[in-house]
């Protein structure tokens, strides 16, 4: 390497033939070196840790979100289960009961788990039968350094209960009609020949058990009370489950104004007629 020094009393400059320009400093001076190479290793040496660490923490929070998802969905099963059930009981303790023993025995990791609040049945923002139940749960995580660490989870779940409240006459008052959700699109009234020729869905009960007998061939003697099963309500004697060969098609009771907004268009047979309302013959 050549280049070219110019003296002064404490300090020489150097311009090197590679273009970098670096100064000497005597004895009395500071030494200054211009090197890029050196920055990066710098930076690199502050940052990588800061990276190892937010991998470390992003493997470690992953199973506690797994370990809240699945108890976050005990809960909603047990929410989901009572919702069916209130239908033929008004048991407010199940829930919480039924809550408490399962989310403990389910997941090994927990260590505590209590419901914090709990509504049954309430009417809020106009509308009614809602049940809210509140859960606090603790368990305990193993981190990346292996030792292990205390969660607390609090969740909040809301639901309705399936009491058939909104078909008796809740909700926007368009009247009472049937439809097939897993077949055809038209509404149909209740006299309509072919609701007649069908099988109606409904929830296993005490009035249910007392009125038809259990299928023997789907072994519906089988269901519990609160379980979604089909009857024949003028021709048949027995009520069914879903597999059962004698469900091909089924109806439900809705409104009218939710089947409208939902594509469903009257009976050409029976012109959709909602029950309680009486059909208006016009003259020509």
């Amino acid at each position: 390497m050549f280049g070219k020094c110019i003296k002064n009393r404490h300090e020489k400059s150097i311009n090197t033939s590679d273009g970098m320009h670096r100064k000497c400093v005597g004895s009395r001076g500071i030494r200054r070196i211009n090197n890029r190479r050196g920055s990066y290793l710098v930076e690199a040496a502050v940052v990588i840790p800061f990276f190892i660490i937010a991998v470390m923490l992003l493997i470690g929070i992953m199973p506690v979100i797994s370990t809240c998802e699945r108890i976050t969905f005990d809960v909603c099963e047990e929410m989901r289960l009572e919702m069916a059930k209130s239908a033929v009981r008004s048991s407010r303790a199940a829930l919480p009961l039924s809550v408490q023993a399962r989310v403990p025995a389910e997941e090994s990791k927990v260590t505590s788990f209590r419901v914090t609040g709990f509504r049954y049945r309430f009417e809020e923002d106009g509308t009614g039968d809602r049940i809210e139940l509140k859960f606090r749960a603790v368990f305990h995580e193993k981190t990346p350094v292996g030792a292990f660490g205390r969660i607390r989870f609090d969740g909040r779940i809301e639901g309705r209960t399936f009491t058939g409240a909104y078909y008796r006459g809740g909700g926007r008052g368009g009247g009472i009609v049937c439809i097939f959700p897993k077949a055809g699109r038209c509404y149909h009234s209740r006299a309509c020949s072919f609701v007649k020729a069908n099988c109606h869905q409904t929830f296993l009960s005490e009035e249910i058990r007392r009125r038809y007998r259990p299928c023997p061939n789907c072994r519906a003697g089988k269901a519990s009370a609160g379980s979604p099963v089909f009857v024949f309500e003028d021709t048949g004697r027995a009520y069914h489950l879903a597999g059962c060969s004698a469900v091909s098609r089924y109806y439900i009771e809705t409104d009218k104004n939710q089947a409208v907004e939902k594509g469903y268009t009257p009976c050409g047979k029976c012109g959709g007629v909602p029950r309680g309302v009486s059909q208006q013959k016009g003259g020509a």
